[in-house]
Order: C-alpha cells, then structure tokens, then sequence
C-alpha cells in the first residue's frame, strides 16, 4: 500500500508504545498557558534525539468517574525532521497504571 510518496514507497506503522524524554526547555509554552501539556519540540527516543516538524492532529481521550469526565490523555500525530510520523501522547495520571514514571510516550511510529 502506498502513501501518496512520490517514491511510492508504503509506510508501515508499527506499535510502540515507549516512554520518550522531552528536551528540556523545548515545550510549546502557549500550550502550557491554556492549561494543557506543552508538546515539546525536540525529545530522545531510544537513544536518538527527535525534532518535530508538522503536527497534523491532536486530540484528547477522556475517561469518566463517577460521574465526572475528565482528560485521560494529549496525543499528537507529527512527523519528524527525518521524515519519521509518529503519534505520541502525554498522560495525564502515569501512575494509574502501575509504576509508570513518564508522562510522555510514543505510541507509534510509521517509517
């Protein structure tokens, strides 16, 4: 299946689902401002450091308890200054799902 790439090459799309570590300084403060997580513009991912480009989407996945609906999670689908789409997101409550630490996460890439 091809994407449309002039090369005609099909992108796969694999599930990560691995912690990522923003770079510091680099998170998108107008964000931070409406009360919503920063998407940083650079962070490392297996050891290699990402810049991000273009963010096509964004969204929210929300969750309810007793009663009150409230923001579980910020994803991103973005590609990468290598060419690399991915769709990261930031997680509200790490801890509801055992010893989760990071807030950030790639959920896929498609290369």
């Amino acid at each position: 299946m091809t994407d449309g790439r002039p090369d005609g090459a099909a992108r796969r799309r694999r599930f990560v689902s691995e912690p990522m570590t923003p770079e510091p300084g680099s998170a998108e403060v107008d964000a931070m401002a409406r009360g919503e997580p920063g998407l940083p513009r650079a962070f490392s991912w297996r050891g290699q450091r990402f810049e991000v480009l273009q963010v096509f989407e964004q969204g929210k996945s929300r969750g309810e308890d007793r009663g009150d609906v409230y923001v579980r999670k910020h994803w991103y689908e973005l590609e990468t200054t290598n060419g690399i789409r991915m769709r990261v997101y930031f997680d509200r409550n790490p801890g509801r799902s055992g010893s989760r630490e990071s807030r950030w996460w790639v959920y896929w890439v498609e290369e």
